[in-house]
């Protein structure tokens, strides 16, 4: 089975390697590139948890703070891995949406903590009122960009248009919308109306309804061992 893989680096890579582990082969169709830019460093002071809601707000953190000494909360099980490998020891997770990070911080934490969730330039729903109406004290830094690409490469687009890939993973709505944008712009969706859509949440989904309707499985769990779950079924 060819799977598109519509993640970024490092991620993909990462995906990839599952996917061949489970005898399916990756084409990699990237819908975003990951920028760090030079940024100045955030005040933590008075910070007493950290947020991440992805393992590229983890990687922007380390990449510029060499301390791990805050407790952090983490959207998901893979965040929490990216936590757990870049040092951090305190962590509590939710189970993938940015509804359940809340409530998993409302039990956790203090009522009037000071709160800083590292993020990128684009973020999916609103943590910030979640939090502040349970009185916390949020706070945003801002340190990395996830830029959306204008193209799919050629050998791909040619993949596309001539069915040779059986299934496509999709792991957040953004990624779906500049998919479905460059769908559009290669007049791909006849092409792609045998193509499984595998993705991660019922948010994802939401991108690809009405049109794509028939051909979308949705993971059990937000987390890509429940995509590769879906994929291993669809050969049996």
């Amino acid at each position: 089975m060819k799977v598109l893989v519509t993640r970024p680096e490092p991620d993909a890579a990462v995906f990839a390697d599952m996917l061949q582990a489970n005898g399916m082969s990756a084409v990699f169709a990237p819908m975003m590139q990951l920028q760090f830019p030079d940024v100045a460093t955030p005040d933590l002071s008075n910070i007493k948890f950290l947020i991440f809601t992805s393992a590229n707000g983890v990687r922007a953190f380390t990449r510029i703070i060499a301390e791990r000494v805050w407790p952090v909360f983490t959207v998901g099980a893979a965040t929490a891995r990216a936590a757990l490998a870049a040092g951090f020891s305190q962590i509590e997770t939710a189970s993938g949406s940015v509804q359940s990070l809340a409530r998993v911080i409302a039990e956790k934490a203090d009522d009037d903590a000071c709160l800083m969730h590292i993020a990128g330039t684009h973020i999916a729903g609103d943590l910030a009122s979640l939090l502040e109406a349970r009185g916390f004290q949020y706070s945003r830094a801002v340190l990395y960009e996830a830029v959306a690409v204008d193209c799919i490469a050629d050998q791909t687009l040619n993949c596309l248009k001539e069915g040779y890939i059986d299934a496509a993973t999709f792991f957040s709505p953004r990624t779906a919308k500049i998919f479905l944008s460059l769908v559009s712009k290669y007049d791909l969706t006849e092409a792609l109306k045998n193509l499984r859509i595998v993705v991660v949440s019922h948010a994802v989904a939401a991108v690809f309804l009405p049109g794509f309707s028939s051909q979308i499985e949705v993971a059990k769990e937000p987390d890509q061992h429940a995509v590769i779950d879906i994929l291993k079924s669809a050969r049996t």
